[in-house]
């Protein structure tokens, strides 16, 4: 059965990849795909994976082929982008095309959706285009800010934390500047530290600090801390900017030591030239800022700083500070007690 699912989704790939080749040309500049996480009526998509490695111009290791983490129900979609890195094609398999191919005799038109879109991906294209963000199947956000951070020099690192997002928003690129700025200013110092991040308050960030610091809630790296709007005004004025606290824990011995961040969003829209108000969430806004903070991923101290440096007391563990009946924000003195 897998055998027959990987040579059926190959066979959708170069049906794909003729079909873009007519619309935006060869060779390609750019391929994204959600092939090896989406498994329409239960079919393996990773043979798609295979048949477009096929192609010269593509290869993982120069970041032209990029697999993007979706839903394991949703369509098998393809995304391509034309020599001169302007035009994209989004293709979707139609799911109905995995049992009625069996027999490697359906037309190109039965096996995609009816309607091949397509995208110009340069800045005054994408400028007002916000309202379209259902467009490709609601994919519309997260194909074209990967795409386009990718043409634009993104580093790879980052792009892996996008893939893995499923979009490459400034939330997702401030995770970046964080574990750029955490790696500086508190180092790992032997394989046996490692980093436990309480995300207080979670946003897109931590997905980011999963791929690039192994900080993943099943390593019990990562506490999520979500913040209502009533404890959001019970922090203390110097700690508004608040972005979690990152502790440096041994595996024994040593107390575990680290900081409390925060993160200037105020100083990005001031450089961006808007107020946070208004519109940030528009797709011109949302790819602006991302592009901005792509200036400084060298320079993290300019949105991350330092609110205070801690250190546990001896027998004490960053998941102590977050157990039922805990009040995270006055054990952390970022507020008062309730």
């Amino acid at each position: 059965m897998l055998e027959a699912f990987a040579k059926r989704a190959a066979r959708f790939a170069r049906v794909a990849a003729e079909q873009a080749e007519t619309i935006v040309g060869r060779p390609f500049r750019l391929v994204l795909t959600n092939a090896g996480y989406a498994f329409p009526n239960g079919a393996n998509t990773r043979g798609a994976l295979d048949e477009l490695l096929r192609l010269p111009e593509l290869s993982l290791g120069t970041e032209t082929l990029l697999d993007v983490h979706t839903a394991a129900d949703k369509p098998l979609w393809f995304f391509f982008v034309g020599t001169d890195g302007r035009r994209g094609a989004f293709l979707r398999v139609r799911d109905a095309a995995w049992e009625r191919d069996a027999d490697g005799e359906l037309r190109p038109e039965e096996i995609l959706s009816e309607e091949t879109e397509t995208v110009e991906l340069t800045a005054e294209a994408l400028r007002g285009s916000g309202a379209t963000f259902g467009r490709f199947g609601g994919a519309f956000f997260s194909v074209v800010s990967i795409a386009y951070l990718a043409l634009h020099g993104a580093p790879p690192e980052l792009l892996r934390a996008a893939q893995f997002h499923d979009h490459l928003c400034p939330g997702v690129t401030s995770g970046y500047l964080i574990a750029t700025y955490l790696k500086r200013h508190l180092p790992l110092r032997s394989p046996d530290e490692r980093y436990v991040i309480l995300s207080l308050p979670p946003w897109c960030k931590d997905d980011a600090l999963q791929i690039l610091l192994n900080t993943t809630p099943g390593k019990s790296g990562l506490y999520v801390i979500p913040l209502n709007e009533r404890s959001k005004g019970r922090l203390r004025p110097e700690a508004r900017t608040l972005a979690g606290v990152y502790f440096r824990v041994p595996r024994e011995g040593s107390p575990a030591e680290g900081l409390i961040l925060g993160f200037r969003w105020e100083e990005a829209y001031r450089l961006l030239g808007i107020p946070r108000e208004a519109e940030a969430f528009r797709l011109e806004n949302l790819l602006a800022l991302d592009l901005l903070f792509a200036e400084y991923l060298d320079r993290p101290e300019t949105f991350v700083h330092t609110l205070r440096e801690i250190s546990l007391p001896e027998g004490t563990r960053p998941e102590d500070l977050v157990q039922p009946g805990t009040d995270v924000l006055a054990a952390l003195n970022l507020a008062d007690p309730l």
